[in-house]
Formats: C-alpha cells, structure tokens, sequence
C-alpha cells in the first residue's frame, strides 16, 4: 500500500453481484461502524463498572444505500430478508508527498435486505431514498491488499492477514 493521506473519494460504482448489474442512481453509501460486542462488569477491586469488548463477537452491522430515488434495479431491493451481495468499487484520490495518485478500494458486503424507503415527495427536488442490509460478510481491500474479511457465520475476522479468531475456532472444533 502506497505512503501518503488520502483526501477524496473520486467517482464509485456499486454493482450487485447476483444479478451483475450497476446499482447507477446510488448517492453514497455509508459503511458500517465496526465495534466489538461488550459487557457491563463489575466486581471486586473493580470502583463501579466497565465495559469489557468480547473478542470475536462483533455488534451488528448494516450498510445503507442513500439514494435519489429507488428505481431501476433498485426496485429489486424493496424484497425484504432477500440476500444480496454488493461489490463496491471506489477510485481514491491519495495525496503521496509526490503528487495525487489514484488507489483502488473496494468493498464486498453479503446481507439480507432489512429496510427499503423510498423517500419523500417534493417538487423538484430528490426523493432521498434508502436501502439497509444487515451485513453477514465483509472483504475490504485498498490498493490492492486485503485489509479486513469478516464472516459472521464462518467464524472468520482478519485484519492485514492476522487471524483474529483462530483460538476460538480451535477452542470450539472448528
């Protein structure tokens, strides 16, 4: 991964991998707060509580799709609890030192569907659209190099190749 402070998302395209079509009409899609599930613990030698983050289990996570208006192939996306798989394709503009440079990101997200609304009505103006889905897997990579895969349902959380829960897997047979 190049050196440097990236300062702007330059132009996307968000593609829905099931049906391989572009997701055109998408405005901007706000990834999931990544946090660790915790609980309250409080004991002796302890003066009050604290919340303590349990390795390996990640609080939920969705991702939402802003949208101007659900339309086209959006429309597929009002079939609540359907699992789809989104590739999002991003060109990031990286200030290195010796100029800006162009790096690829990308993020591949799989979920069931959990909310779709199509907005308001105003004259003139967006609708101001939204999709949400309920994030079970996540492969995310700039400039290249994996960075994070997470799978609710494998017991699967990586980060820059460190195997995050490879005692868990081990201490539950799997």
């Amino acid at each position: 991964m190049r050196v440097g402070i990236a300062t702007s998302n330059n132009l996307f395209k968000l593609y829905d991998v099931d049906s391989d079509q572009a997701l055109d009409g998408t405005v901007s899609v706000d990834f999931p707060e990544l946090s660790l599930q915790t609980v309250e613990y409080k004991g002796a030698g302890v003066n009050g509580t604290i919340n303590v983050p349990i390795p390996g289990l990640m609080s939920a996570l969705e991702v939402t799709l802003n949208v101007a208006k659900i339309y086209g192939a959006l429309t597929d996306y009002m079939s609540l609890g359907q699992t789809r798989t989104l590739d999002l394709r991003n060109d990031l503009i990286v200030n290195t030192g010796s100029g800006m440079e162009r790096v690829p990101e990308r993020l591949i997200i799989r979920g069931p569907i959990s909310g779709a609304s199509p907005g308001n009505v105003e004259q003139g103006a967006a609708s101001d659209g939204s999709i949400t889905i309920q994030i079970r897997y996540i492969n995310y990579f700039l400039d290249g190099t994996e960075i994070m895969e997470w799978d609710v349902e494998k017991v699967i959380h990586t980060v820059r190749g460190r195997d995050m829960l490879a005692d868990t897997r081990r201490n539950i047979g799997m």
